[in-house]
């Protein structure tokens, strides 16, 4: 999701088509971010079609599960049981059929999943669990969160229902379980953009590819908006310098030239499959244009046209819910092919000339990012991205890079955000509203003003300085602030814009939108911790866990520049600089940060060779995408289309390195 959705959106409301209507662009803008109800199994369900040996439980296999008479226990009484759980964006709520002591239907009556990810996990796995009477079998990967919560549902209605867990949480069984030896030229790990380009510009020239997913088909590139686009040498020119700059020694400025050299050709590669959709339609921005992807429903469609005409045609295959585990190496050192484990627990062995590493970082890895980076962020991007590439990498030689622990850093949310239940949408995202407004104070865990609060609308750089300090920071709340927001909105307090939140968290209000029940919302986040409160400042500092003083003093040094009409260390738009007048309770907002993944993976050249701790080649392995972003950048990304755009190129150019390199 690169990019400031405020000009996404700006850009698209001002257009011809939609002829300064922002509801219109808005609402266009949300349905290409979101799939329709299983639109993501359409790639997997199409390449099955295609004739690939996989499926979605891992190779064709039927799963098994427990049998409500098979077993010892009390089976569960008859009826239709309602629960609820948290996702990853909110409460799923489940509707449990029991019939006959057995598990008969499952439903998902209620849930914010974003369709792409955590959406695509409902129906088969409610399908799964009513065909193994078991709420114990396998999540879905990729979705993880969602499948925790369906899962959590069922076993509530079971207890309910005076079932015994016995009976309903047995784990699946894989029947007719089979090892399998695949040869080919290239074996590609990870199937988002830069795996699945390289492999069909490799299978294109020539070669037989294998391309392997713990999950499915398109990773980052199935939430991603759009690419950065170069199409001329002095803009080449230009953001060359001017990312060498900004990354100092770390940046390989041989590596960032093939990407913007490469750029065009690449998307004109990408653009030829049009059978289904028009991909990268080109609109302008300030200094280099972005390009923006097919509608999301389409972009199945043209993977699987992607894949039909270059690996299929040259007898590859594509295996998702295949997770790789180990490289292999000759006696010399040159990597010679990969092994992988299937979700029925089989064994896939890929014998191969060269292998892509393209498995997305180690942005789902909250315990790493913690450990590299003190940051407590949420991971915004794929939970599925743990790091195994990298540490097969570094199994055969590979460094780790200095930078590693870098993170595309890129927007605010709420600590409460996606928890709260029981309210309409615009009350249960007030929290997160809260930290896109400029008119409150802003500080960190010590209760000091830690930047300028103009900068909440500017993701990279309100994530980047909310993470700095700790990746949880507070918005500070007075009676008369809350007075003012429950009868006049956000104008009330001095705000009177449109907030840049991401479109799919932003709830529909205006400026002046009355903030009803805003109290009672801010006192249900207070048992959870997602806020403090207290009758005065010392109450909610302590409250807090923050010396009463310094917050004492960050407020009376702010309520001087809002007298004074100047704010001497920010210089914040002075009418955003609205004082406190003394009125508790006090509340203090969580607030949190987003990443959309991580720098500093593997070190690569600008052939996305992988290097080895002296710098040369180690012989057979490639890697592109966000692995290979680890000489790109020096420790936090600040690009806007970059991820996705390097994704794109540096997948283009391997895979026709990697086809050379297998001798087609």
């Amino acid at each position: 999701m690169d990019g400031d959705k405020n000009v996404e959106i700006k850009e698209m409301y001002e257009s011809e088509e939609y002829d300064g209507n922002e509801d219109q662009a808005t609402e266009k803008l949300l349905d290409r971010r979101k799939f329709v109800k299983g639109g993501a199994a359409v790639v997997a369900t199409a390449v099955v079609a295609g004739g690939l040996a996989a499926c979605s439980n891992g190779g064709g296999d039927t799963p098994a599960g427990g049998s409500g008479g098979a077993a010892d226990g009390t089976p569960a009484a008859d009826g239709t049981y309602t629960a609820s759980a948290q996702g990853r964006n909110g409460q799923v709520v489940t509707q449990t059929t029991i019939s006959g002591g057995a598990i008969t239907k499952v439903e998902v009556i209620e849930h914010q999943e974003t369709d792409v990810f955590g959406g695509v996990a409902v129906d088969p796995l409610c399908q799964n669990i009513v065909a193994a009477n078991s709420y114990g079998i396998d999540a879905i990967a990729g979705a993880t969160w969602t499948s925790a919560a369906i899962k959590d549902g069922v076993a509530a209605a079971i207890a309910e229902a005076g079932g015994s867990a016995d009976l309903y949480n047995k784990p699946t069984v894989y029947e007719n379980v089979q090892d399998e030896t695949i040869d080919a030229d290239i074996a590609v790990i990870g199937a988002g953009f830069s795996g699945l380009i390289s492999a069909c510009v490799a299978a294109e020239s020539g070669a037989k590819v294998v391309l392997i997913d713990k999950a499915g088909i398109g990773g980052c590139s199935l939430q991603s908006f759009g690419a950065a686009i170069y199409d001329s040498p002095e803009l080449i020119e230009a953001r060359l310098n001017e990312w060498l700059a900004g990354q100092m020694y770390i940046a390989d400025p041989a590596l960032i030239y093939a990407y913007l050299s490469n750029n065009m050709d690449a998307i004109s590669w990408v653009r030829q499959f049009k059978d289904t959709t028009d991909f990268f339609p080109f609109f302008g921005e300030e200094g280099f244009f972005r390009g923006l992807l097919c509608a999301y429903t389409d972009r199945p469609k043209v993977y699987q046209e992607m894949f039909d005409k270059t690996v299929l045609a040259n007898g590859g295959s594509v295996h998702i819910q295949t997770t790789a585990t180990e490289l292999l190496t000759d006696g010399a050192g040159t990597v010679t092919g990969v092994v992988a484990k299937r979700l029925d627990g089989s064994t896939l062995t890929i014998n191969a000339k060269a292998v892509n590493i393209a498995t997305g970082g180690f942005g789902g890895n909250a315990g790493l990012i913690k450990e590299l980076t003190g940051y407590d962020v949420v991971c915004g991007s794929l939970t599925q991205c743990i790091g195994e590439g990298e540490d097969m990498a570094y199994a055969v030689g590979a460094p780790v890079p200095k930078n590693k622990g870098g993170l595309q850093l890129h927007q605010t949310l709420a600590t409460s955000t996606a928890k709260l239940s029981g309210y309409e949408y615009f009350q249960q995202q007030m929290p997160m509203v809260m930290g896109y407004v400029p008119s409150v104070l802003n500080v960190d865990g010590a209760g000091k003003r830690f930047r300028n609060e103009d900068w909440v609308n500017n993701p990279t750089a309100a994530a980047t300085g909310g993470a700095f300090v700790g990746g949880v920071t507070y918005v500070l709340l007075d009676q008369n602030f809350i007075q003012k927001l429950e009868s006049g909105g956000t104008a009330a307090i001095g705000y009177t814009e449109s907030p840049g939140m991401p479109p799919e968290y932003k709830p529909d209000y205006q400026p002046d939108t009355p903030w009803a029940d805003f109290s009672k919302v801010l006192g249900d986040l207070v048992p959870n911790d997602w806020a403090y409160t207290g009758a005065s400042i010392e109450e909610v500092a302590n409250a807090a866990g923050m010396d009463p003083a310094v917050l004492q003093a960050t407020i009376d040094t702010y309520n001087g520049y809002c007298a004074a009409g100047k704010d001497a260390i920010f210089n914040k738009d002075p009418q955003h600089l609205v004082a406190y007048d003394g009125s508790g309770p006090y509340y203090l907002i969580s607030i949190t940060y987003n990443h959309l993944g991580t720098i500093g993976g593997i070190a690569t050249n600008e052939d996305f060779q992988v290097l080895d701790e002296n710098k040369k080649a180690i012989p057979g392995l490639y890697s592109t995408g966000a692995e290979a972003y680890g000489t790109a950048w020096n420790r936090n990304y600040n690009g806007q289309g970059d991820g996705i755009g390097f994704a794109m190129v540096s997948g283009y150019v391997a895979g026709g390195i990697l086809a050379r390199y297998a001798g087609k």
